[in-house]
C-alpha cells in the first residue's frame, strides 16, 4: 500500500485512508466523524498476484475491492496538526491560532480606560466569519472586531454596533465624582459637551427715510425659529436702525475644593449683518459688531444699537435685504492641572468654544401690482358675486377688499355722466382664501362694485363691475286733458286668480305750474317728467313703485316671492279726472334656470353622424337646445380636444400663457440643491431633471442651495395619488452639493426628441403649442428649426438629425391662448452628445505603484478628452484581479493621497489599501480601471496593465569584512572569516549573503562610512548582482573604524545592512603610553579552582 494513504497530512488538508492493518498508529481525524468533520468514502479495485496451480508454481491474477475514505473539515473550519476534530473556525482566512478577529489600532485611535490603553481589539472566531468576545470598546462586525465610534471629548466608548456607541469616560475626568471632571456625560451618554446657547432677547430692525415718515420694521420680540418676511413697496429708505439685546447667565457654582479655580462665561459677541440682494444675486453686505465684550471679558447681558446708511442702495422690484442677528457665548476657565500637581499649584487658562444663536429677518420689495383675470358677478336682489385668477408673483396676495358705490350724475342735461358716489354704500375686507362675496341691496339704481387685491407689500390693483339693480316697477301714465284721478295696481296668478298684492298710488299732481312740478319731483330717480292740464294743474308722468309687504295694500305676506317657471300678471288701472279708465296687463315669467342642453353632431346637417374624416375642415351642427321660460338668446362654440367648461368661453383675457414641468426624455443634467428665488422653497434636483421637495431645509440647504430662475420648468416627483414627494432635509442637505447657476441639458439620442409639459392655468386656456430650436434664448424666430405645431397636444416628438454633436441650442416652446395672447418659454442651453469620452494610449499610459500605504495610479491628464463635452467629466476608479475587473473594489470617485493631488483635469488617484473592500495579497496581479463619464452619461473605461503587488522586502542578510589581497580567488562555498583589522589604507572588501526575495530580482548598492549606514567615505554605488566587492582608491585613516554597508534593492523596496566594522592599523607602529607587564597582577587574589578527573 502506498505510503500516501497512511501519512497524516497538514492541518486542514483532506487526505484519504484505506482500512488496512498497515495504517494502524497513524494519527488522523477522528472517524465517526469528529466535530465539524465530514466523511467521504468510496471503493476501488486493485489487481494482485498470488501463487496457484500445481505446487503453487504458477502466478495468477485476481481483483480485490478495497474500501477508501477521507475526512474533511466543513467549510469555514480547520484543525490543528494532530487534532482529530476541526475545532477552529476561520474568520477572514485566520483562526484563533493565527490572530483571527484581532485588529491592532494606531495609538491615536485606541480606547483609553481609567486603567489601561487598549489598542488590540481581541476577540475569538466562534464560528465561520463570526467574531465574539471582543474587548470592551470594540464590537463584533462579522469576521472582525472593530473599534466603537468616536464621541467628541470622550476617551473611552462602548458599543454593540457601529452606531450605538456611548461614552464611559470623558476627557478631563480624574475621578468620577463632582469637581474632578471637566465634562459631564449626557443622560443617554452620547455626548460629552457644554451645550448651552445664548438668548437674543430683542432684535429690532427698522428701515426709515430721511424724515422718518415711512417706516418698515420687524416684530422685535421674535424668539422662535423661522425666516419671517416683511414686504414693502417703498424705495426711499435711507437708513436702517438696529437694536439688539443678548443675554447669557453663567451657572452659579460655589468654588471650594474644585479643580476649576475661576471662570467667567457670558456673551462675547453680538453682531448684525445686512445682506443686500438684487433679485437672487448677492450685491453687498454691511456688518457691525457690538463693542465692550470679548472672550476675556464676557458680559451677562448688553443692548447694542447700530445705524446703517443705505442711501447708496438702489432699491427696485424683487430686491431683498436679509438682516441677520447673531449672539455668541464663551469665556474662559482657570483650571488646576491635578494630573501634574495634586495641590492645585499648576494652573492653566482655557477658552470655551461657545455656541452661536442666529435669527434672520427678510425685507422684500414688491413694486408690481397684482394681476387680475376675472370677476364673475351674479345678478339677484341679494347680490352674490365671485372672482378668480388674481395673483402676485413675488410677495403674494395678502387680502381683498370690495366696495359698493352708487353711481351719481355729474353734470346736467347732455353733459351729465355717471360717476362713483363720494361715499361707498358698503365696504368689506376678506382674507385671500375667499373668492366670493355677497351684498344686500335695498335701493334700486346703477351701482359700481370695486374689488381691490392687495399684496403683502401694500401694492394693489382694482377691478370694477357696473350693474343695474332694479327691484321696482316703472311705467308712465298721463292724461293731458284732465289729468289723473287715481292709479291702481294688482299682482296676481292668472291660473288660480290668487292675489299677491295690490295698492292705490297717488296720482302725482297738485302742482300749480310747471316750475312747481319740476321742483317737486326733481329728486325722483329719473328726474322730473311733468306736464300741465288746462284746468287741473300739472302732473308727473313717471310712476315708480317698490312693492312692500303691508297689512293694508302692497304685497301680501307669504306671497311676496314667485316660483320658478311660473307666470304672473301685473295689472295697472289708471282713471282720469274725467272718469275715463285705461287698464294695462303685463305677464311676468320667473326663470332662474339655464337653457336645456341639446345635442352637437359631427358632420353636415342632414347627413349621418361621422366619427372619422380625411379632410381638414370640421363641420358640426346642433339642435334641441331650448329654454322654456325665456328662450335662447345666442350661441357660442369652441373646437377643442376635450370638453369645455364655462371659463373656456371667456373672450377678454390678457394673461400670458406658458408651460411648466417640462419632461425631456433621454436627457441628463448636473443637479444639486436648488431653491425657488421667490417662494424660497427648497428642492433636490436629480440628473433626470426631476425635483423633490425638501420641506425641512437645514442650515446646509440654506447655505448651499442655488436660487434657480425657471425652476418651475423642472418636473416635480409625485406619488401615485398626485401628492408631491418629500425628502428629509437632515439627510439630503448635508450629503448634497449646490447645483450650477446655469443648468445645461444634454441629449444623448441623435435623432428623436420627446417632450411633454403641463400648461399654466389661465382663464382663456391654451389654444395651441409650437416648438422650435434656436441658437439664441427667447428667440421669436428660431433659426435651427422653425416653429412647428404640436396639433394642440401638450407633448411632441421632433426629429433633429441636423443638429451636430457639441452644438449649443435652445428649445423654444410657444404657447398661444384662446384670446390670441402668445407666451415663449426657453429651455436650455441644450447640447447634443452621442459619443463617449476618449482615452488615448491604452493600458500603457497608466503607472501603478505603491507609495507608503497608498496604491497610486497616474496617467497623463491630456490622454482623456471629449470634444463635445462643455462641462466637467466625471472620473471613477476600480480595482480587480483581471483587466476591467471590479471584484476587489467597485467604481468610486477619485481620491487624493500620498503623492497624488487631484487637479482638473485629474491625472492620478490614490487609495489606502486598508480601505479597500478586499485586501491586496502579496505577489498577486491586479488591474486598476479608470471610468470617465460625460454629462450625457456616455462612459469610457480603460484598464491599466498588470500590477504585481509585491510589498515584501528582501531578507536582511549578513555583511562580512574580508581581506583585500585577492578576492578573485573567492569561492562561493568557501568559509570566509570576518576580519576586524587590516593594514591597507587604500582599499576595502566585503562579502555578503542572505539578501533573498522569493519573487523578485535583487540588485545591490554599497557605501562606506565611519558610521553604520554612513556614506561619508564612499557614496552609494551600484554593483549589480555581485555578492562580493573590493573598493580601491580610498584614503583611510589609521586607527579609524570603517563600515561597509550593502543595500539590497527590489521593486518592492530596499533593505540595508552594515558590517560590524573594520579598523585600520599600521604594522610595526610604536604606540605611546602603553605598559606591558609579565606575571600576575599585583592586585589579584589567589584562587583555587577545583578540578575533578574521572579515571
Amino acid at each position: 500500500m502506498s505510503s500516501f494513504f497512511c501519512q497524516a497530512s497538514p492541518s486542514g488538508v483532506a487526505r484519504p485512508f484505506k482500512c488496512t492493518p498497515e495504517c494502524e498508529g497513524v494519527i488522523a481525524p477522528q472517524e465517526g466523524p469528529g466535530n465539524n468533520v465530514k466523511k467521504i468514502d468510496w471503493y476501488e479495485e486493485r489487481k494482485t498476484k498470488y501463487s496457484c496451480k500445481f505446487w503453487k508454481w504458477g502466478r495468477c491474477t485476481k481483483y480485490i475491492s478495497e474500501y477508501y475514505y477521507r475526512l474533511e473539515c466543513y467549510p469555514g473550519w480547520t484543525q490543528s496538526y494532530n487534532s482529530p476534530n476541526c475545532d477552529y473556525a476561520i474568520c477572514d482566512g485566520k483562526t484563533d491560532l493565527t490572530g483571527a478577529c484581532e485588529t491592532i489600532y494606531q495609538k491615536k485611535d485606541c480606547q483609553i480606560t481609567r486603567t489601561e490603553t487598549i489598542c488590540n481589539s481581541g476577540g475569538n472566531c466562534s464560528s465561520p466569519d463570526v467574531c465574539s468576545n471582543c474587548k470592551h470598546g470594540f464590537y463584533s462586525d462579522g469576521p472582525y472586531c472593530r473599534i466603537c465610534g468616536t464621541i467628541t471629548h470622550c476617551k473611552y466608548t462602548r458599543c454593540t454596533t457601529s452606531s450605538n456607541q456611548h461614552c464611559e469616560w470623558c476627557e478631563g475626568e480624574i475621578f468620577p465624582m463632582r469637581y474632578w471632571r471637566a465634562y459631564i456625560r449626557h443622560l443617554d451618554k452620547t455626548k460629552c459637551q457644554l451645550d448651552n446657547t445664548p438668548t437674543i432677547e430683542y432684535n429690532h430692525c427698522k428701515f426709515s427715510d430721511n424724515g422718518g415718515h415711512n417706516i418698515l420694521e420687524n416684530y422685535p420680540n421674535w424668539k422662535t425659529t423661522g425666516h419671517p418676511t416683511n414686504w414693502t413697496n417703498f424705495v426711499g429708505y435711507t437708513k436702517v436702525s438696529v437694536v439688539q439685546t443678548a443675554k447669557y447667565v453663567q451657572p452659579k457654582v460655589n468654588i471650594t475644593d474644585h479643580y476649576v479655580k475661576n471662570y467667567s462665561i457670558g456673551v462675547i459677541e453680538e453682531r448684525v449683518t445686512l445682506s443686500y440682494y438684487k433679485g437672487s444675486t448677492f450685491n453687498e453686505k454691511k456688518t457691525q459688531t457690538c463693542s465692550g465684550m470679548n472672550r476675556d471679558k464676557p458680559v451677562t447681558s448688553k443692548q447694542c444699537t447700530f445705524t446703517f446708511a443705505i442711501s447708496t442702495w438702489s432699491l427696485t422690484h424683487n430686491d431683498r435685504v436679509v438682516a441677520e442677528f447673531s449672539s455668541t457665548n464663551g469665556g474662559y476657565v482657570i483650571v488646576a492641572n491635578r494630573d501634574i500637581k495634586p495641590h492645585d499649584s499648576d494652573k492653566s487658562t482655557y477658552y470655551y468654544s461657545g455656541k452661536t444663536l442666529t435669527r434672520r429677518f427678510e425685507y422684500h420689495w414688491d413694486l408690481k401690482n397684482p394681476s387680475i383675470v376675472l370677476i364673475y358677478p351674479k345678478y339677484h336682489p341679494d347680490l352674490s358675486f365671485s372672482w378668480g385668477g388674481w395673483s402676485d408673483d413675488l410677495a403674494g396676495l395678502d387680502h381683498y377688499e370690495y366696495d359698493l358705490y352708487y353711481l351719481e350724475a355729474n353734470g346736467v342735461n347732455d353733459d351729465a355722466v355717471l360717476i362713483d358716489g363720494r361715499i361707498s354704500v358698503s365696504k368689506h375686507r376678506v382674507p385671500v382664501t375667499e373668492s366670493s362675496g355677497s351684498l344686500r341691496l335695498t335701493v334700486a339704481g346703477m351701482y359700481s362694485l370695486h374689488l381691490v387685491a392687495f399684496d403683502k407689500a401694500g401694492n394693489y390693483k382694482l377691478g370694477r363691475n357696473l350693474f343695474l339693480y332694479d327691484n321696482q316697477i316703472e311705467w308712465e301714465a298721463y292724461d293731458i286733458h284732465s289729468g289723473l284721478y287715481s292709479v291702481f295696481w294688482r299682482l296676481y296668478d292668472s291660473m288660480t286668480d290668487v292675489l299677491h298684492g295690490h295698492e292705490d298710488v297717488i296720482a302725482q299732481g297738485h302742482a300749480t305750474n310747471l316750475t312747481h312740478c319740476e321742483d317737486k319731483y326733481s329728486q325722483y330717480p329719473r328726474g322730473a317728467n311733468c306736464y300741465c292740464t288746462p284746468f287741473h294743474g300739472c302732473f308727473h308722468r313717471h310712476f315708480q313703485i317698490k312693492p312692500e309687504i303691508k297689512e293694508h295694500g302692497g304685497l301680501i305676506a307669504n306671497r311676496d316671492s314667485g316660483t320658478h317657471e311660473y307666470d304672473y300678471f301685473i295689472e295697472i288701472t289708471v282713471t282720469s279726472i274725467a272718469n275715463l279708465t285705461t287698464v294695462l296687463t303685463r305677464k311676468i315669467t320667473i326663470d332662474v334656470s339655464p337653457p336645456h342642453s341639446g345635442a352637437v353632431h359631427d358632420g353636415l346637417q342632414g347627413n349621418p353622424e361621422i366619427d372619422y374624416q380625411q379632410g381638414m375642415d370640421l363641420n358640426a351642427y346642433w339642435d334641441q337646445f331650448f329654454d322654456r321660460e325665456s328662450g335662447v338668446f345666442f350661441y357660442q362654440y369652441i373646437v377643442n380636444t376635450s370638453c369645455a367648461d364655462k371659463t373656456d368661453f371667456v373672450l377678454d383675457d390678457s394673461s400670458v400663457p406658458g408651460v411648466k414641468e417640462v419632461v425631456v426624455k433621454d436627457s441628463i443634467i448636473t443637479g444639486g440643491l436648488v431653491k425657488h428665488p421667490d417662494t424660497f422653497s427648497y428642492y433636490i434636483l436629480g440628473p433626470d431633471r426631476i425635483r423633490r421637495l425638501i420641506p425641512n431645509p437645514t442650515a446646509d440647504c440654506i447655505a448651499k442651495a442655488t436660487a434657480l430662475h425657471g425652476i418651475d420648468l423642472f418636473p416635480l416627483m409625485r406619488n401615485g395619488n398626485g401628492s408631491i414627494v418629500e425628502v428629509d432635509g437632515n439627510i439630503f442637505c448635508s450629503n448634497s452639493s449646490s447645483s450650477p447657476n446655469v443648468i445645461g441639458l444634454t441629449l444623448f439620442k441623435s435623432s428623436l426628441l420627446e417632450m411633454s409639459w403641463e400648461p399654466l392655468d389661465i382663464p382663456a386656456k391654451v389654444f395651441e403649442y409650437e416648438v422650435g430650436f434656436s441658437s439664441t434664448a427667447g428667440s421669436t424666430a428660431p433659426d435651427i428649426m422653425a416653429f412647428e405645431s404640436t396639433k394642440q397636444h401638450a407633448h411632441v416628438r421632433v426629429m433633429h438629425t441636423n443638429i451636430p454633436d457639441g452644438t449649443q441650442f435652445f428649445i423654444i416652446i410657444k404657447t398661444i391662448s384662446k384670446s390670441n395672447v402668445e407666451g415663449l418659454m426657453t429651455l436650455g442651453p441644450c447640447f447634443m452628445d452621442t459619443t463617449p469620452p476618449e482615452i488615448v494610449g491604452g493600458s500603457g499610459i497608466f503607472t501603478v505603484q505603491m507609495s507608503g500605504e497608498y496604491l497610486v495610479t497616474s496617467w497623463p491628464g491630456a490622454a482623456v478628452s471629449d470634444s463635445e463635452e462643455l462641462f466637467t467629466l466625471d472620473y471613477q476608479f476600480a480595482i480587480g484581479h483581471s483587466a476591467y475587473g471590479t471584484d476587489v473594489q467597485g467604481f468610486q470617485p477619485l481620491r487624493p493621497g500620498s503623492t497624488c493631488t487631484l487637479t482638473q483635469p485629474p491625472s492620478c488617484t490614490a487609495v489606502n489599501v486598508s480601505d479597500l473592500d478586499w485586501y491586496l495579497h502579496g505577489h498577486h496581479t491586479y488591474y486598476v480601471s479608470i471610468k470617465v463619464t460625460n454629462t450625457a452619461g456616455q462612459a469610457a473605461i480603460q484598464s491599466s496593465g498588470p500590477y504585481i503587488h509585491d510589498v515584501q522586502l528582501p531578507a536582511e542578510g549578513v555583511v562580512l569584512d574580508i581581506e583585500t589581497q585577492d578576492i578573485s580567488t573567492h569561492i562561493p562555498f568557501k568559509d570566509i572569516q570576518d576580519i576586524d583589522f587590516q593594514t591597507a589604507t587604500n582599499s576595502m572588501a566585503a562579502l555578503w549573503s542572505g539578501f533573498a526575495h522569493p519573487h523578485l530580482d535583487v540588485t545591490y548598492r554599497i557605501s562606506i562610512g565611519t558610521t553604520m549606514g554612513g556614506s561619508d567615505v564612499l557614496s552609494m554605488k551600484d554593483v549589480g548582482t555581485s555578492l562580493v566587492h573590493k573598493e580601491t582608491g580610498l584614503s583611510l585613516s589609521p586607527y579609524q573604524k570603517y563600515y561597509f554597508t550593502v543595500t539590497a534593492v527590489t521593486s518592492a523596496g530596499n533593505v540595508s545592512k552594515s558590517s560590524d566594522g573594520i579598523t585600520i592599523v599600521t604594522e610595526n607602529d610604536v604606540l605611546s603610553g602603553v605598559s606591558i607587564f609579565d606575571g600576575e597582577p599585583c592586585n589579584m587574589k589567589s584562587k583555587l579552582i577545583p578540578v575533578a578527573y574521572n579515571l
